[in-house]
């Protein structure tokens, strides 16, 4: 027990000694290996900070629009839109169904570049087509807010039935402004300015030849209008108000009294 106490001391004594001799010879501590590449990343992201300061801005301007529908070449309603679209000066015009996979560097420059985004689209089952909502879910989550900040977003679509079926009581119980509720939230969560949306109605009845004239007409107009846009800079809006204000959207509860019905099943190829 003794000669593992006075161990013990020695070993204790000699680090002690070994310690002090440090000190005196006026050793400093070693640096860390990984300075330099903590300084080395530092000055990266200096360097990049500075590249964003002196890189151009792009001044949004015109309109963007996104076309879904899964067979245009049958279509009617849709394709008559979508040539409307066309023939509008600062407008250009994306068939979503065009693409395989989408290509998010593309869409990128293509969104940051417009002053206004618009969703065309036939109302299939209560939503739009598929290629829809996974361009949402695949490109427009991936962009930075910054590129949709104070954009407005329109959104045109066409229904199978007339327009007095959409309401509490009748045949889709719902309004359409209710079940394009999705979309307004989607503007209101990416900074967007949701606009009332543009309905045509009743393809699928004996008015779809002059509601469709009527809302062609109607569409040239908005995309006319929506082609001045001068985006507001972010950070620059008004702290009341929001998305909805700016579309005039009416915030309704549907009538929870009355039976709900399943959502119109008339999802025609040729909208």
């Amino acid at each position: 027990m003794k000669k593992a106490i006075l161990l013990l001391v020695m070993v204790f004594s000699m680090t002690l000694i070994f310690a002090q001799n440090q000190i005196g010879n006026g050793k400093k501590p070693q640096p860390r290996k990984d300075k330099g590449n903590i300084e080395q990343l530092k000055d990266r992201g200096d360097r990049l900070e500075k590249d964003d300061e002196h890189k151009p801005h792009v001044q949004p301007e015109g309109v963007l629009v996104l076309v879904a529908h899964p067979n245009l070449k049958e279509s009617t309603a849709n394709k008559a839109l979508m040539e409307t679209a066309k023939k509008v000066e600062k407008v250009t015009v994306k068939n979503l169904y065009e693409d395989k996979k989408f290509d998010v560097e593309e869409y990128t420059e293509l969104v940051e570049k417009a002053a206004a985004i618009v969703f065309q689209f036939p109302f299939y089952y209560a939503s739009a087509p598929s290629q829809m909502k996974l361009w949402i879910d695949d490109v427009l989550y991936m962009f930075n807010k910054s590129i949709l900040k104070n954009k407005p977003l329109l959104v045109v679509t066409t229904t199978g039935s007339e327009e007095d079926s959409y309401h509490s009581g009748a045949r889709n119980q719902f309004t359409m402004e209710e079940l394009l509720r999705p979309y307004q939230f989607t503007a209101m969560h990416s900074g967007m300015l949701w606009q009332a949306p543009l309905i045509v109605y009743g393809m699928s009845t004996k008015e779809a030849e002059k509601n469709l004239n009527d809302g062609c007409k109607k569409y040239q107009r908005l995309l006319e209008e929506l082609a001045q846009t001068k985006v507001k800079p972010a950070g620059l809006e008004h702290k009341k108000g929001n998305g909805a204000k700016d579309g005039n959207f009416k915030m309704t509860a549907p009538n929870k009294a009355q039976k709900i019905n399943k959502p119109e099943q008339k999802a025609s190829q040729s909208r």
